[in-house]
């Protein structure tokens, strides 16, 4: 999914005066940002331009895999290399163990065509084939990026159930997420879910007016574009009253844990706040 090339459009999606930027020089240069039209050009130029397809023989472009960094290295780094190197140095299994993990179908892959259910390609199957000798040896992190993307997905069987089963487990396992019971009203919990990135986008450029309504989604320009105006914002009427009690009660139990001189010099303070 990541193109080769920063494109920074102005108001009007056009390029700004100077212009697009290579992935490998958008590398540690905060100072483009600064200098180069601020962050507006580069935000509108993730929502307003087509991800890059994705193909069976232009996994990664060159831009990752042959200059990488290179404005601070002498020798440009391979971020496939990379990646392949780290999950070996993690001791990850391979690509068909988590196969079986995930109990994707077929449960026994023997030969490398045992694949083309997921990776149609044959030539891709047979580069596989020269770089691994045996099925086995295939790195998970080769395999899930080769494997076909599911219909209305950027991914293919294996990370689907890969990122869906950390994300669950991020989620179930975050005492702070939002939709566990006690946190929020109902009222309060329809508000939040009002929240989209084109909102944010808007509330955090600088000259963002227009915007698609779903930011992830390729929209023509003008046609399919709305003022930031007219995009639904959160309602902050369900905590009304909500604050100055829980505030009260957030500030007596901190008191009682204070020592007398403590509890005065904290006392001055908060009443001087306020």
């Amino acid at each position: 999914m990541i193109n080769p090339v920063f494109y920074r459009l102005n108001s009007s999606l056009e390029p700004i005066p100077e212009g697009n930027l290579l992935l490998r020089d958008a590398f540690f240069s905060p100072w483009r940002i600064k200098e180069q039209g601020g962050i507006d050009p580069l935000i509108r130029g993730m929502f307003g331009v087509p991800a890059k397809i994705k193909l069976p023989q232009q996994t990664l472009n060159v831009e990752l895999t042959e200059r990488l960094f290179h404005v601070t290295r002498a020798i440009s780094l391979d971020l496939a290399a990379a990646n392949i190197q780290r999950s070996r140095d993690h001791g990850l299994q391979s690509y068909t163990a988590w196969r079986k993990f995930c109990h994707l179908q077929p449960t026994e892959i023997l030969d490398f065509d045992d694949l083309q259910g997921d990776i149609k390609d044959k030539q891709t199957r047979d580069t596989l084939r020269d770089v691994y000798k045996h099925v086995d040896n295939i790195d998970v992190w080769v395999g899930g990026m080769l494997e076909d993307n599911l219909p209305d997905a950027k991914v293919g069987p294996l990370f689907r159930c890969l990122i869906t089963k950390q994300l669950k487990a991020l989620r179930d396992g975050d005492r702070y997420w939002h939709e566990k019971s006690g946190i929020f009203t109902s009222d309060q919990l329809k508000s939040l879910q009002k929240t989209t990135l084109a909102k944010v986008l808007c509330e955090n450029g600088d000259r963002i007016d227009r915007i698609p309504r779903n930011v992830f989604l390729n929209a023509m320009y003008p046609r399919d574009y709305v003022s930031c105006s007219n995009i639904e914002d959160i309602d902050l009427e369900p905590w009304r009253g909500c604050c100055s009690e829980n505030m009260a009660g957030h500030n007596a139990g901190m008191i009682m844990i204070l020592s007398s001189k403590e509890r005065k010099m904290f006392e001055f303070s908060f009443d001087f706040s306020l």
